[in-house]
This record gives C-alpha cells, sequence and structure tokens, in this order.
C-alpha cells in the first residue's frame, strides 16, 4: 500500500478521557489507514464500525501494550495488512480512580501503573521504530498528562509513569532524529470523558469540584475533550509541525501556568 498508516494504542476511546476515538477519527480524515490496537475489543468494533463506514480503511487488532509477545503480533499483522507504519500515536494509559499515599502504596499497584502508561511506549516504540525508520518522514506521538509537571496528592505512581513517558519522548528524539524520524508529547490536564460526564449526571455534587476548577484554575473556561487532544495530535503528525521534535506540549487550559490563588484575590479586589 502506498497509503500512510497510524497506528494508536487505545484508540477504542475508552482510554485517554476517550481520546482514542477522537484520534483515530481526526487522523481517517486526513486520510491515513488508522489501525487501532486496545484491549477493549467491544469498543473497539464499535469505533472501528464507525471508521469503515466513514472512511472505510481502518483495522483493529487486539493487543495488551503491556505484553511483548502481543506487541510484536501486532506490529506483524499490521505490516502484513498494511504494508507500512508511518505514525504511532502511544495514547494507551490507565490510572486507579483512587490512589493511597505513597507510603501506603504495594508494588502491585505501582508496577500497574509503571507498565501500562511506561513500559506499553517501550515496547509499542520498540517494535514499531524499525517500520518507521523505513520512510522518509515518520511521527511519534506520546501522550502525557500535566500531573508529571506538578505535584498533585495521590496519582505518584502515574504522574512518575508519565514523567518518564516524555523522558523517553526526548531520547528517542534524539537517537532518531536524523533519520526522519520525530517524536513529540501532548500533554492534557482534566479532560471530561463520558464516565466523567455520567458521574456527575448522576451525583450533582461530584461536580462541584470541576465548577472550582473552571473558577479558579482555567484561564480558558470549560474542560478540555478528546476532541482537543486530537486536533493537537494531527498538528503533529503533519508538515506544519515538521520542525517540531522532542517536545512536550502543555493542553490544559492555562491551568499550571499560573498561580490559581491569584483568581481568587482579583475576585476580592
Amino acid at each position: 500500500m502506498t497509503q500512510k498508516t497510524a497506528v494508536i494504542t487505545g484508540g477504542a476511546g475508552a482510554s485517554a478521557g476517550g481520546s482514542g476515538a477522537y484520534i483515530a477519527h481526526k487522523l481517517a480524515s486526513q486520510g491515513y489507514y488508522v489501525v487501532i490496537w486496545d484491549i477493549n475489543d467491544e469498543f473497539a468494533i464499535d469505533t472501528l464500525n464507525t471508521l469503515q463506514m466513514k472512511h472505510k480503511d481502518a483495522a483493529f487488532y487486539h493487543c495488551d501494550v503491556t505484553r511483548e509477545d502481543h506487541v510484536r503480533e501486532a506490529v506483524a499483522k499490521t505490516v502484513e495488512g498494511t504494508g507500512r507504519i508511518d505514525v504511532l500515536v502511544n495514547n494507551a494509559f490507565w490510572h486507579a480512580d483512587a490512589q493511597p499515599p505513597l507510603h501506603e502504596v504495594d508494588l502491585e499497584d505501582w508496577n500497574k501503573h509503571i507498565d501500562i502508561n511506561l513500559k506499553s511506549v517501550f515496547l509499542s516504540s520498540k517494535y514499531v521504530i524499525p517500520y518507521l525508520l523505513e520512510q522518509d518522514k515518520s511521527v511519534i506521538v506520546n501522550i502525557s498528562t500535566t500531573a508529571a509537571h506538578r505535584g498533585e496528592f495521590g496519582y505518584a505512581a502515574y504522574a512518575a509513569a508519565k514523567a518518564g513517558v516524555e523522558s523517553l519522548t526526548r531520547s528517542i528524539a534524539a537517537q532518531y532524529g536524523r533519520q526522519g524520524l520525530r517524536c513529540n508529547c501532548v500533554v492534557p490536564g482534566l479532560v471530561l470523558n463520558v464516565q466523567l460526564q455520567k458521574m456527575t449526571e448522576k451525583f450533582p455534587q461530584a461536580a462541584e469540584p470541576f465548577a472550582l476548577i473552571d473558577k479558579h484554575a482555567l484561564l480558558e473556561p470549560g474542560h478540555g475533550s478528546g476532541l482537543d487532544v486530537a486536533e493537537v495530535v494531527s498538528f503533529l503528525v503533519s508538515d506544519a509541525s515538521r520542525w517540531m521534535t522532542g517536545e512536550s506540549l502543555i493542553l490544559d487550559g492555562g491551568t499550571i501556568s499560573h498561580n490559581a490563588m491569584w483568581a481568587d484575590v482579583a475576585e476580592l479586589q
């Protein structure tokens, strides 16, 4: 095939705030043959069916990106089906809804956060990069989180793993840049996905913290969505960003660019 191929891990939409499906549709609209790797077959098949109705060219392979054998097999099937890989979006992620203080985190929980959020990026990149290097120009886009840039109550394991993703992004960019491979990272803040929206509808009190974040932390009113993430990914895989590599682009409505306390001071004045 001469059509460019984009692989999206966690592309079913059940991960990264629902960003996976948005990214899949966005890249498909740009003419990519989109290949989804995910462990959620039900969501993935729904996303695949929609992609095929709108864009025709798409595929799904069940893949646990924490398992080397799964990743190797998914790469083999992808290349067998499309003949090439031009873009890899490492979007799959997981974190526990409630994480205890660090001294109470057990090793199994720590390892699960590292495996899904960091080891998966290593494995996918390791086995896809040889095919990316066959192209004159290729791109990896990793997905991090603003939790990697600030201290937050809990989320130590998740934040540490994602900070590793950003460091790995720079290492990939440095090692392969002169072979035509660019690697950048998108760093979203709070993304309101379908699950969060349903929770706030069912439990109105759960909406209060988000209202406070809206009032005091966000400089751009309104929380982010998977579509916002997809738009930045679309930019990073395009020639419009051809001179960008090794970068981490923060996408959070300005939340960590300022001290939110000043919002309260301004209100008093």
